[in-house]
């Protein structure tokens, strides 16, 4: 069977499983919710003032990682009532964004708020999608998924532009996700034995350390945004969502098909070596980094949600992911810090700095194992072949 059928195959497949069951869209409104509030935080300070900004940038953060390894640990008692309190307080939080509330009693609230609201249940409800998943559609599903999310989330961001707005989002979100709560199994949790591959914790932590260099290349990489200004720059980071987005699907199918690490190596080395030629450039080939989408899509497809399915066991995926979205906001806090300071970097010095992180981890990954195991692949050959020799046959009949 041709890759591009199995891969339409494999989409469809994923396409199918979402549909089946309510905690999808439930997952991925409150993913949209975190998103929207925790990466737009910036709106927030105009309730609490200017000048408390940095402070609220540090306990912002530093509630939203607390609150998502909480959840995590009290992940297996996040049942449906506790899911309904969870929305209720994002509903408060969002009518508290329509009231400002100044000085120091906003930072605190809205931080300790924002944190518990958009956090606490994260874990749980994307523990919920990944157990629905085999290692044959975990690549295809996660794709899928994955893109839905962005595809509201860019729609969302567009309506949002002030603290109010935000509020508004929220509480509108919230409350379509406690009807859909009604409708959500909670308690859904696969045998401790499910399908995942055991790996020791170095190889749990090289994985870690790969996902966060691709975030502190991205975080250092916003500084270069500042050589491309204006109307360019905003045509640029626009082209480069939109071809991550096209590619989740296809390279989570892919995924599917061919295995993990493969695409893993291919981003890395494709980023390594695109950036040692703008280097060489002088800076002049930022204008065609666009096609950083694509790795932009496979690494978020793969480190959020395939690699959590394939070597964690059931249990321990509520915290292995809030350890995951903790790396992510941490690579945002450092993006928010460099941008909010006035460290200048000539083009030469963030790529070729940016070159060798990636560098070392094609090298790091090159000694990690696949995460797809080979009697998955073996069968899926198999498969391929039972079916070219089932047309070869229908032929000559």
């Amino acid at each position: 069977m041709a890759l591009m059928e199995k891969t339409a195959r494999s989409l469809r497949g994923g396409f199918l499983i979402i549909k089946s069951s309510p905690v999808f869209l439930y997952t991925m409104l409150s993913i949209v919710a975190m998103y929207v509030v925790n990466f737009n935080y910036i709106i927030i300070v105009g309730n609490i003032g200017e000048s408390l900004a940095l402070s609220f940038l540090n306990s912002f953060f530093a509630c939203a990682m607390a609150f998502l390894i909480i959840g995590a640990f009290l992940s297996e008692r996040l049942k449906l009532r506790a899911h309904l309190i969870w929305n209720l307080l994002g509903i408060i939080f969002g009518i508290a964004l329509m009231l400002p509330i100044g000085s120091t009693t906003g930072l605190i609230l809205y931080s300790i708020l924002g944190g518990v609201a958009t956090g606490l249940g994260i874990p749980r409800a994307v523990t919920l999608v990944i157990n629905r998943t085999t290692f044959e559609n975990r690549g295809g599903v996660s794709g899928v998924f994955t893109a839905m999310v962005y595809v509201l989330i860019i729609g969302c961001s567009f309506f949002i532009n002030t603290a109010v707005q935000m509020g508004m989002f929220l509480v509108l979100i919230k409350l379509i996700n406690m009807f859909i709560a009604f409708k959500t199994d909670f308690t859904k949790t696969p045998p401790a034995e499910g399908p995942f591959v055991r790996f020791g914790a170095n190889i749990k932590f090289s994985f870690c350390f790969l996902w966060f260099i691709f975030l502190l290349v991205d975080a250092l990489l916003s500084i270069s945004g500042r050589l491309v200004m204006g109307y360019e720059l905003v045509v640029l980071r626009t082209a480069s969502m939109l071809v991550g987005l096209a590619s989740m699907p296809l390279v989570g199918a892919l995924m599917d098909e061919i295995g993990r690490k493969k695409l893993l190596v291919f981003c890395y080395a494709y980023l390594g070596f695109e950036y040692a030629l703008i280097t060489l450039s002088g800076g002049y080939l930022i204008r065609y980094t666009y096609l950083d989408g694509i790795a932009w899509g496979i690494l978020t497809v793969f480190f959020i949600m395939v690699l959590v399915g394939d070597i964690i066991f059931p249990q321990g995926r509520p915290l292995f992911l809030s350890i995951m979205m903790s790396i992510a906001f941490l690579g945002s806090y450092v993006r928010d810090t460099l941008l909010a300071s006035n460290i200048v970097f000539y083009p030469q010095q963030i790529f070729t700095i940016t070159s060798v992180f990636l560098f070392v981890a094609v090298v790091v990954m090159l000694f990690l194992p696949e995460t797809l195991p080979d009697k998955v692949l073996q069968k899926k050959e198999l498969q391929d072949y039972l079916q070219r020799a089932k047309k070869v046959r229908e032929k000559y009949q």
